[in-house]
């Protein structure tokens, strides 16, 4: 007997009538209760709520009608199908169990045939009525739901879609696909759907899309999961639309904020234990020469840890404006490049192909694209054999496409096709952006691809056509100065 199957409550205070009930009923697949008294009945009901009650009329202690009223009176089972079996055939008796609330009246002897007609009738009218109900609860939550649902057919044209999800596509175009609207407005990651969108498995992996900053607006990040529906043999998807923009900015900010830290901190404190040290061994001495290269220590130091204190505010109060006003010119990309350079203790070259340095700027902050950076520097080292590697950088603009191209190579290890595949993946899994538990190149690349789609332009990740090590390429549109 499956547990779909309609559930009744037989209360009858005559063994012999709840018996032959049972055996007429049984074999249809209902699942049946049996009960002998009222008060036994009300007591089940406290935790049971079945489908339909046969109630007979005439028992001791609390007859059928009250039985009835008491069941009416309460809320949580009011609705719940009553067919009254009386010997009583008087049209008085009737009307007293229409105003106690039966729906339904047989009488005894049973009628084997239309014992079984009542029941089918009333349990499938019954499920129907639930069934409209729960549809126009889920009607509701979907309506008003944060979330955006959309419903394609096999040709991915768009058959419902809910308030968010209108919001976040915009003017809906009948004539195009899901995906071509969405991209009208969105870059996906990955990019290329085309593989991604025809398989056929139930769940495919959620997908990323990415509307880059404007002057005016932030940057906004929708995650799509999508469910096939092929086992209902519609051939149908549904697609869950999320913005999780927020969730983005947040940790955009903490991940630059952290990386910001550590490193503009480490550097002055670096210097004011060097000048410490040098205090500790010569306190004694009166070397005018020593003296005053601890006081040039101390005074580098406090001056560095001043200008770095200053730019940790200025960070923080940059969450209080638009994204969006946050750009640099292609010279301070550069000129950054050539700080990060010098500061960062390794064989590092930088190569620069171009002279658009204050004409075109890109939308980065020197906060981010510091970030960036100092994670690909990381990377380099935590990839390297011997924890000693060079970095080999070019800078081009190409004027074709108005880009801004940097490359970064380094001499590591190789990296297999699953890492290549999988370094910037945690993006567009994106319940996973605070755990990084994804195999590959871990979560800081995708610190960084979140920077740069953020802005609009692209990564790419390889191993090096020469040599060993892998090559990172990061695109950046530019625009030229207002």
């Amino acid at each position: 007997m499956r547990q779909s199957n309609p559930s009744i409550l037989v209360i009858d205070d005559n063994l012999g009538a709840r018996r032959s009930i049972e055996g007429l009923l049984a074999p249809e697949g209902y699942r049946l209760t049996l009960v002998e008294s009222g008060y036994e009945a009300l007591e089940t009901l406290e935790g049971f709520q079945p489908d339909l009650i046969l109630l007979d009329v005439m028992m001791p202690g609390m007859n059928g009608f009250e039985v009835c009223e008491r069941i009416r009176s309460s809320n949580r089972l009011s609705e719940i199908p009553i067919i009254m079996i009386t010997a009583l055939d008087d049209e008085e008796s009737m009307l007293k169990g229409i105003d106690a609330g039966a729906d339904d009246f047989l009488s005894k002897p049973i009628n084997k045939l239309e014992l079984r007609s009542r029941v089918r009738g009333v349990t499938r009218l019954n499920r129907y009525r639930k069934l409209c109900g729960e549809r126009q609860k889920f009607e509701w939550v979907v309506e008003n739901s944060n979330f955006g649902f959309i419903t394609v057919d096999k040709d991915d044209h768009i058959l419902f879609s809910n308030p968010k999800a209108r919001e976040i596509l915009g003017t809906h175009n009948p004539a195009l696909g899901f995906l071509d609207q969405i991209k009208r407005k969105f870059t996906p990651h990955p990019e290329d759907l085309s593989s991604l969108w025809n398989e056929s498995q139930t769940n495919l992996e959620p997908i990323l899309f990415v509307k880059p900053q404007t002057n005016t607006a932030p940057t906004q990040w929708i995650k799509a999961s999508v469910l096939n529906l092929d086992q209902f043999e519609s051939r149908q998807r549904l697609i869950r639309l999320e913005d999780i923009s927020q969730n983005m900015r947040s940790f955009q900010e903490k991940h630059t904020f952290s990386r910001m830290i550590s490193h503009k901190m480490l550097t002055p404190l670096n210097a004011l234990k060097a000048a410490q040290q040098m205090l500790a061994v010569s306190k004694h001495s009166s070397n005018e020469e020593i003296i005053e290269r601890i006081s040039d220590l101390q005074t580098r130091g406090l001056e560095r840890l001043e200008y770095d204190i200053d730019s940790i505010v200025r960070f923080l109060d940059s969450g209080n404006r638009n994204s969006g006003e946050e750009r640099q010119s292609i010279g301070q990309i550069v000129s950054q490049f050539e700080q990060i350079g010098e500061e960062s203790h390794l064989p590092f070259s930088l190569e620069v192909e171009t002279n658009e340095f204050e004409s075109r700027v890109v939308r980065i902050s020197k906060e981010s694209f510091e970030s960036c950076v100092q994670e690909i520097i990381e990377n380099a080292f935590k990839y390297h054999p011997n924890n000693s590697p060079s970095l080999d950088c070019r800078i081009r603009f190409e004027a074709t496409s108005n880009m801004l191209l940097l490359l970064f190579e380094n001499d590591g290890s190789q990296l297999s096709e699953e890492e290549i595949a999988n370094a910037w993946k945690p993006y567009w899994q994106s319940d996973r952006y605070f755990t990084g538990e994804v195999k590959g190149m871990g979560l800081g690349l995708s610190m960084i691809a979140s920077h740069v789609w953020s802005a609009g332009g692209t990564c790419v990740i390889s191993n090096r056509n020469t040599g060993t090590g892998a090559a990172i390429t990061l695109k950046l549109p530019t625009y030229p100065v207002e």
